[in-house]
């Protein structure tokens, strides 16, 4: 912040009880000189050596600048010297009393001479910027919660209305009491968010203001005030980074949500009835960062508590450390351990397969208007067909049960009940839809004409990023998006905006299919032409193939990779490869 609305006096003419207007300002007496007094500054020997400077420029220098005082507060004796020991400026008294065992004492001038140009100013600057990125992910983090939590009441409100219908006037009261609850419920979380949300913001603001501040400090202040602002500046990011480092710790940045279970007493006689239902508070463990839902919910999206701070030395959210470690791909290598039998028809074409939370089998296979998705158990034994109309090709799932399909035929999103097989919504879409993934807050579609289209669980748009191949198979990693252009022959690897960070070809590599990443980041790529599965090093440094032709592999179209188990799920174009593999890491 710049100085505002300060008008600066004559020191010497104070002194005299004259109010003169400066023109000038001394950099060694700290004190404004006005045009008479600036020729008695100059002429006279204790002050002839001195350096002045515009008052306009002194006018410039942010406010806390002319707050620091350049003298011992102990001592009244001027700062001159710096301990690098203990941090601190010192006068001469200070060394003899406090500092006599310090041997690296240094002049103040000689420490702060090239401190505008140093790596640590530019480093502070950066600093800033990296806790404001963080403040901004958390605002946006609790503003996500704060609208979930409306649509979420929303929601329930609308079953409750539903089961209202099937009752009478006895329900009224029930219902005026459970929806006194929820808004009760709302209004305390968002209480607690709007704080959070506030003090974020306040911080953040602060820290925009420093930041702008210290390019007046590299444009306008002395060595010395660069160098006191500079501590100032330090004290005021270490103070943020000291919150950030609270709120991780803190319940109030843990992800909120909230569902609803009816009671089984409203499918019972109406005299019965005591409650219209339960209203659960879902919070995020803070040991895995998932929701822990202490009661059943209403096939509510999933949350999470996945914000990746960059502040400090160290993500706020720390990474597991076995994920850290890079492993030798050669050293990787896959133990056989279940076949899974397709029943897959003549024209059928594999064209997805994944392993659900509970550890179950979902194949989509895709055969001309008239595909299937298939219901394994955890041992690759089929358990049914789910029997919905059209011609699925990609899925994923988005929590417990409800998994996401789409139906490029239809220009369709379905989110279907694997277990019971019940379609729960339709997300409509302006053209095909092909490969699919999701996270715990969106769902990402690759759309003809070379779109990768995100939606919210509800299909609302959220962005849309132009990627330069068809999205047919597509892998949405930690902080990049992986596709395949089977034709060239070419792994691409994006920014989540879309920007080209590498491109990859090998030998081995050829009409690669499905691609995905195990828990080190370590890339895995069914390649039809080559028949094989090969896994890629993160810096491409090193391929070694897992999987191919010895063991009746041909033409690998989708894989999966389990990363928590550490198995791999492969099937070839037919579905007559299919199995089941541990990945070993030695």
């Amino acid at each position: 912040m710049a100085t505002e609305n300060i008008e600066l006096f004559c020191g010497p003419c104070s002194i005299s009880r004259k109010k003169s207007k400066s023109t000038r300002w001394c950099l060694e007496c700290e004190e404004g000189l006005c045009d008479d007094c600036v020729d008695h500054h100059k002429r006279m020997k204790m002050s002839r050596g001195h350096t002045t400077i515009d008052a306009n420029q002194y006018e410039k220098l942010p406010s806390f600048i002319h707050t620091i005082n350049p003298d011992c507060t102990e001592h009244k004796r001027k700062l001159e010297l710096y301990c690098p020991s203990h941090k601190i400026s010192c006068c001469m008294q200070c060394i003899l009393t406090d500092h006599h065992k310090c041997n690296d004492v240094t002049p103040l001038e000689s420490v702060a001479a090239s401190v505008k140009s140093s790596s640590a100013f530019q480093e502070l600057d950066r600093d800033i910027e990296c806790v404001v990125g963080d403040l901004d992910k958390l605002a946006r983090s609790r503003s996500n919660n704060l609208n979930r939590i409306t649509e979420e009441e929303a929601r329930i409100k609308s079953e409750i209305l539903t089961l209202r219908t099937h009752f009478n006037e006895h329900l009224d009261k029930l219902e005026e009491e459970i929806s006194y609850e929820l808004h009760g419920v709302k209004s305390r979380e968002h209480s607690k968010i709007d704080t959070v949300l506030r003090e974020v913001n306040e911080r953040r603001d602060n820290l925009v203001s420093l930041q702008r501040d210290l390019k007046g400090i590299k444009l306008h202040a002395t060595d010395i005030q660069a160098f006191n602002g500079i501590r100032h500046t330090e004290s005021q990011l270490e103070s943020s980074r000291s919150y950030l480092q609270y709120l991780q710790t803190s319940d109030t940045t843990i992800d909120v949500d909230i569902s609803f279970e009816t009671s089984p007493s409203v499918k019972l006689i109406m005299g019965k009835i005591t409650s219209f239902g339960k209203l659960n508070v879902v919070t995020a463990n803070k040991s895995d960062l998932h929701p822990v839902v202490r009661s059943r919910s209403l096939t509510t999206p999933r949350s999470s508590r996945e914000i990746t701070l960059k502040s400090g030395k160290t993500s706020l959210t720390q990474i597991p450390e076995k994920h850290r470690h890079e492993i030798d791909v050669r050293k990787i290598s896959l133990l056989f351990h279940r076949k899974i039998s397709i029943p897959v028809g003549q024209l059928g074409i594999i064209s997805s397969i994944i392993r659900l939370i509970d550890k179950k089998i979902i194949v989509a296979e895709s055969s001309y208007k008239n595909g299937h998705l298939f219901l394994f158990n955890a041992l690759g034994k089929y358990l049914k067909e789910i029997k919905i109309t059209g011609d699925p090709w990609d899925v994923t799932q988005l929590d417990g049960t409800t998994i996401a399909v789409t139906y490029p035929d239809q220009n369709e999103v379905k989110l279907i009940n694997c277990m019971s097989g019940d379609i729960i919504d339709t997300i409509p879409l302006q053209k095909s839809g092909w490969g699919l993934c999701s996270d715990d807050y969106a769902i990402f579609v690759g759309m003809k004409g070379n779109e990768l289209l995100e939606l919210d669980y509800f299909g609302n748009r959220i962005k849309s990023t132009t990627i330069k191949s068809r999205l047919e198979n597509f892998h949405i990693g930690t902080d990049s998006i992986y596709y395949t252009d089977t034709k060239k022959h070419i792994l691409f690897c994006v920014s989540l905006t879309g920007t080209l960070m590498w491109t990859y070809q090998n030998e081995y590599m050829r009409g690669p299919q499905s691609v995905t990443t195990d828990k080190y980041g370590n890339i895995f790529v069914a390649c039809s032409d080559t028949h094989c599965i090969v896994v890629i090093s993160p810096d491409r440094n090193k391929i070694r193939i897992l999987l191919g032709k010895s063991v009746g592999l041909e033409r690998p179209q989708t894989i999966y990779i389990d990363k928590e188990n550490s198995v791999l799920l492969v099937s070839n174009r037919n579905g007559k490869f299919a199995a089941m593999y541990k990945i070993v890491y030695r």
